[in-house]
């Protein structure tokens, strides 16, 4: 709470729950782990993992588009250019063979 700057009524209405039980959680020394969860993604910390997170994420998913390329760019290498107006073109197992009528 004290770096997140919020007044335990503050609290209280963001995690929905009355202010005094913000104040018996304080007087105890805990709260449930689901309020501390909800309060931490608020923190700098929080922030910081989550931005770290989107960042691998990104970074990773970069990685796997620039593979998909790379493979993409090999495959076509190895395929034959038809045109819409090339003569006819049937396939015989073992490659294009392009057939003139």
């Amino acid at each position: 709470m004290e770096e997140l700057g919020a007044r335990p009524a503050d609290v209280a209405r963001a995690l929905d729950v009355s202010v005094s039980t913000v104040y018996r959680w304080m007087h105890v020394g805990h709260a449930p782990r689901s309020a501390l969860l909800a309060l931490f993604w608020l923190t700098g910390a929080g922030k910081s993992m989550i931005d770290c997170d989107l960042y691998n994420d990104a970074t990773q998913l970069r990685g796997l588009v620039n593979a998909l390329m790379r493979e993409r760019r090999a495959s076509t290498l190895h395929m034959p250019r038809v045109a819409a107006n090339d003569p006819v073109t049937r396939w015989h197992g073992t490659g294009f063979d392009r057939v003139q009528r």
